[in-house]
């Protein structure tokens, strides 16, 4: 991962209320049947780890949104040398 892109995720991650990830509401319901996979964030800051409620993947809440959506971006991979 670039410098910039961890930036980038600092940056969105400090944007957030940490305490009040674990209380968004997931849009949609399929993950409590097979129509998807669960997925959850968890981050750690200054030693406090915050986790997100459990959510169905691709579709956070829209606090995440933007979050999820940068974590899920394919990253090129560099050559190795």
């Amino acid at each position: 991962m670039s410098l910039s892109e961890w930036e980038n995720i600092s940056r969105q991650a400090e944007a957030l209320n940490l305490s009040k990830i674990s209380d968004l509401q997931s849009p949609t319901t399929g993950r409590y049947t097979d129509r998807a996979l669960a997925a959850t964030i968890i981050i750690t800051s200054n030693g406090v780890t915050y986790t997100s409620a459990t959510f169905d993947a691709g579709i956070p809440p829209k606090e995440l949104e933007a979050l999820y959506n940068t974590l899920q971006k394919p990253r090129q991979k560099k050559p190795l040398k």
